[in-house]
């Protein structure tokens, strides 16, 4: 316990003083230039009833209670020529976390997240090359700083893992750009290895999105949440996601993956804040309803998701209430498979996303209840602390 005392030290000292910015200089010389940006979350939660289920034994009760690291990450962005930019993102997550293994297959706990280049040819198109996010849905393209709530929905998860990678992210190619007020984004990569039958027969992974705004335009390869009351924002998105052969049906037969999302994001500005709305929807087809992944959930379904957030700032500074509800309704009819997640907190913006504390209570629900406690209904609290610089 004494690490994550010193690790809340430090980072409530930060939290009261300096005018830190996110984002500093590393390299800048002539046209070549290179920032460095800190990504910190350290996290207080109890989960009611779920100790059993964080040890790995899901049939054991208790109160799951843990402090920890949740996001430790650094982001190294730049230029060589205005031409040709880079990113590399590197993540030791969930340091900390009860039972989690301290160190990866490779001996560390630290992992390369993102590594591409970008070739800007135009901002209508842009090319780029290496590891990034698939381009699927609005929150799986949102930095997990720039989220309101403590997480993204749970209904992001249950789209398609690349072997190797974490957090749906791919190898591969995208081109992608701005048209006046419309955006688009193609891209191709290696996706998910096949079953070990069909190893020897690669496919594809393609995924893709257009979106259609007003107002400010989004001009980033990542998206926020919201924009804290600064600018009206409206939105409405379509993103696809599909790969051949990686799945297989209830008779063992290979099978294709395909998946889509729609979604608006909505938000309006005021002298002092402003309110955002954000609705996505979800529709996933493994060609199997018993398909399920590592934490037992169902995975082929549709869902959807809803955010309200609420924003009051002055000089940099105020508060933010939010709620997001999120529904999941799988294909299969299983006790325990249908959910039902609602979330409900309070930021507090000291400076903006840059230094943040935020307090969030989440019912989870089922609409049969299972039989484990993983499966039935139970609650979690949390307190977390974002700094960025």
């Amino acid at each position: 316990m004494k690490k994550f005392s010193i690790i809340f030290v430090v980072l409530i000292f930060l939290s009261t003083g300096g005018n830190a910015r996110a984002g500093g200089m590393i390299v800048s010389t002539g046209d070549a230039v290179a920032e460095l940006e800190i990504q910190l979350q350290a996290l207080a939660q109890q989960n009611r009833n779920q100790a059993g289920t964080a040890a790995g034994n899901n049939k054991i009760g208790g109160d799951d209670t843990e402090f920890y690291l949740k996001t430790a990450r650094a982001v190294i962005t730049g230029q060589v020529t205005p031409l040709a930019k880079f990113a590399l993102r590197f993540s030791a997550d969930d340091m900390g976390k009860n039972y989690n293994s301290p160190t990866t297959s490779s001996g560390s706990t630290v992992k390369a997240l993102d590594a591409y280049v970008q070739f800007n040819l135009g901002s209508a198109f842009k090319l780029v090359g290496g590891i990034f996010p698939v381009q699927f849905s609005r929150t799986g393209l949102t930095d997990p700083v720039r989220l309101v709530t403590l997480g993204a929905p749970f209904v992001d998860s249950f789209a398609l893992d690349s072997t190797g990678l974490a957090e749906r992210r791919d190898r591969g190619a995208m081109v992608w750009g701005n048209i006046d007020l419309f955006q688009y984004r193609l891209a191709v990569g290696n996706g998910s290895q096949l079953p070990q039958k069909n190893a020897g027969d690669q496919t594809l992974r393609y995924n893709g999105r257009v979106q259609f705004s007003t107002g400010a335009p989004e001009k980033d390869l990542l998206y926020k949440e919201t924009y804290l009351g600064q600018q009206n924002v409206f939105t409405i998105g379509y993103g696809f996601d599909k790969q051949d052969k990686v799945s297989s049906d209830i008779y063992g037969l290979m099978a294709p993956y395909s998946a889509w999302t729609a979604d608006v994001l909505l938000e309006s500005k005021s002298e002092n804040g402003g309110l955002g709305l954000e609705y996505s929807y979800y529709s996933y087809n493994y060609n199997n309803s018993t398909r399920m992944d590592t934490l037992g959930n169902y995975v082929q379904g549709e869902g959807w998701q809803g955010l309200f957030t609420w924003t009051l700032v002055q000089s940099g500074g105020g508060i933010q209430p939010y709620c997001r509800y999120t529904l999941w309704n799988p294909n299969n009819p299983s006790p325990g498979s249908a959910q039902r997640n609602l979330a409900a907190g309070l930021n507090l913006l000291l400076r903006g996303d840059n230094l943040k504390w935020g307090l969030e209570y989440e019912n989870v629900s089922f609409t049969t209840q299972g039989t484990t406690y993983d499966r039935q209904n139970y609650e979690k609290y949390g307190v977390e602390l974002q700094v960025i610089f």
